[in-house]
């Protein structure tokens, strides 16, 4: 039978997701506007049986049975900022506070066009401009504060910060700022400059007393931050090793969704990986 078919494909898709299941009555894509449980799912499903018959439900329908006792998952988008003049060079930035240059600002309201279809309704940024203005570009005529916390800054890289260290050809050698992308669990912190322990502490800080506590009252939060900070997030979240560090590092304009499912992670979609 025709529901049957909706009850099996959702059960396939919570074996591949976990517990965050798709809603029905939507493209599958990372534009849905939320995501169910399986408690929900149960409820749901047993109202398709219940008739013998198939019946899509729409948001809004969802959204009434949830009201049940079901909670829906709050929705994370992760944003790397757009491009800048020292990322177009490949110098350092670190927390030095460089703005978008005119590339990085098309990147952002790309990034909004891609983003048009969210409901946020709470958004964190770092406090850098390159970070605001990306955020506030996607976040457009929403009517949402910007809340600037500086556990989002970028990894501080010291007296590097400034330097184009790739453009040395004895960089493998006797740079040894090339351990902090080749190696990053022998990287050691410059002269000023930020450990990796320090930046996963503050963004493990974010994670517990930001991004939980949040979820539990809003949707969908828009987060604006960099490469480095955003990696360590991620793998606060999902426990990734310090050697892979890398392994989920954001294009500028680059996102991740990610929704909190009872306390939990898990990850929905994400751009294309950046090469180092």
């Amino acid at each position: 039978m025709e529901w049957a078919f909706v009850v099996v494909e959702a059960v396939f898709s919570y074996s591949r997701h976990g517990s965050a299941m798709p809603t029905y009555g939507a493209d599958h894509n990372p534009k849905l506007a939320g995501s169910i449980s399986l408690t929900l799912f149960v409820e749901v499903a047993s109202h398709m049986v219940e008739g013998l018959h198939m019946h899509i439900f729409s948001y809004n329908e969802i959204k009434g049975i949830q009201s049940v006792g079901a909670k829906m998952p709050c929705r994370i988008v992760l944003i790397r900022h757009g491009l800048t003049y020292w990322n177009a060079k490949k110098k350092m930035q670190g927390q030095v506070n460089i703005p978008l240059n005119e590339t990085g600002v098309r990147q952002a309201h790309a990034l909004a066009d891609q983003l048009a279809d969210y409901h946020f309704d709470a958004c964190f940024s770092s406090p850098l401009d390159r970070a605001i203005k990306t955020a506030r570009i996607v976040l457009a005529n929403r009517d949402v504060p910007i809340v600037k916390d500086e556990r989002l800054l970028e990894h501080g890289y010291g007296i590097r910060e400034g330097t184009h260290y790739r453009h040395t050809p004895w960089f493998v050698l006797f740079n040894g700022m090339h351990d902090y992308e080749a190696h990053p669990e022998r990287y050691q912190a410059p002269m000023g400059g930020e450990s990796f322990d320090a930046v996963y502490a503050r963004a493990q800080a974010f994670v517990d007393e930001v991004l939980l506590p949040e979820s539990s009252c809003h949707e969908c939060i828009l987060v604006a931050a960099h490469s480095g900070i955003n990696c360590a997030i991620m793998g606060r979240m999902f426990n990734i090793p310090l050697d892979r560090f890398w392994s989920v590092r954001q294009t500028n304009c680059g996102y991740t969704v990610v929704d909190v499912v009872e306390g939990h992670f898990v990850e929905v979609y994400h751009t294309p990986i950046e090469d180092i």
